[in-house]
């Protein structure tokens, strides 16, 4: 059921495994008087954050144009797949290089201070989706201390082996 839709997909199986009802609104799993849109709703939540603040830094991202369902798009859409705050800011960064280069004294230092309340605000819309990441991440870390990769068998019987190893010079 989720094919037909595609309100970023793989938050709609997050939404539908981890059975939140929230991520299923936002994605539009669950019907709804009108189709929702997950990437307005983190900016709004992001926008919400900003206004609360009343900082220099703050004002500087509720400049007219900046603040966007396309500036998080990126970083909501990733957030299952494992990005890391450091991953966001990156692309952040990319963004304001690409668009708003005059309207921030300094790139990184506004990328910084954005990705901490983008990632916020995907953890309140997306909750299980980035509580799954976790769990992920904390299996792979315990299989990955000792050395040992993952790997699943698909219906079909292929296996699908998912490690890297360090190769060790001689």
């Amino acid at each position: 059921p989720l094919a037909v839709d595609g309100t970023c997909n793989v938050l709609q199986h997050c939404a539908a495994l981890g059975r939140d009802a929230k991520g299923a609104l936002w994605t539009n799993v669950l019907p709804g008087p009108q189709p929702q849109d997950i990437y307005g709703r983190v900016a709004g939540i992001v926008e919400s954050m900003l206004r609360a603040r009343k900082t220099k830094r703050a004002r500087e991202w509720l400049q007219e144009g900046i603040l966007s369902r396309s500036l998080v798009k990126r970083a909501t859409m990733t957030t299952p797949y494992g990005i890391t705050m450091w991953g966001v800011r990156a692309q952040l960064r990319s963004l304001i290089r690409e668009n708003f280069f005059e309207k921030f004294e300094d790139e990184t230092i506004a990328a910084r201070y954005l990705s901490k309340k983008v990632v916020n605000a995907i953890a309140q819309v997306c909750v299980k989706a980035v509580e799954i990441r976790q769990w992920l991440q904390q299996v792979v870390t315990k299989f990955a201390e000792k050395g040992l990769g993952i790997y699943w068998t698909v219906p079909t019987g292929f296996c699908v082996p998912h490690h890297y190893f360090e190769e060790v010079g001689l």
